[in-house]
């Protein structure tokens, strides 16, 4: 797999020099593409930009962190809320995000979220390996009057 990809969205600037600082040195699977103290600005780059992986704080002026995510629907990127709120938690896993870190951001933590980024994005990967497996064996076999679906535990044959 390729690096992944992330942008990173807090107001204040010490958290995302933390968080830069944090991603940059425990991984080498992770790429900062982009990082932002202005929601609006991340907005218009997100617009026109998708990364594997959005960090994003939640309290931020002129717009939290779900406002954002609204505009951007639908969301094709994992997200993983950094904020010093537990309050959000609930509301932060009803729009999918893949985990919520409480600043000060635990190392282990930080480590656990990339994991399941990493890993979403393998199974994403993966799973478009299959479709694309079988659309090949569809369109190249003239000869073949069946297809092969794999099951849970076996393969079914279709004419």
């Amino acid at each position: 797999m390729s690096m992944i990809e992330a942008v990173l969205v807090d107001d204040e600037v010490k958290a995302l020099q933390s968080l830069s600082w944090e991603l940059t040195n425990f991984s080498d699977e992770i790429e900062i593409i982009a990082s932002f103290t202005d929601p609006i600005e991340a907005l218009g780059y997100l617009e026109g930009n998708r990364p594997d992986c959005l960090f994003l704080d939640i309290e931020m002026p002129w717009m939290n962190g779900f406002e954002l995510l609204e505009y951007l629907s639908p969301i094709d990127f994992e997200v993983i809320f950094v904020t010093a709120y537990d309050s959000y938690a609930v509301n932060a896993f009803k729009v999918n995000a893949i985990d919520y870190l409480l600043k000060p951001v635990d190392k282990e933590d930080l480590k656990t979220a990339v994991a399941k980024v990493k890993k979403k994005l393998e199974s994403r990967e993966s799973g478009n390996d299959k479709i694309h497996d079988l659309l090949e064996q569809y369109f190249n076999s003239q000869s073949q009057k069946r297809i092969v679906f794999p099951e849970k535990d076996r393969q079914k044959f279709v004419d």
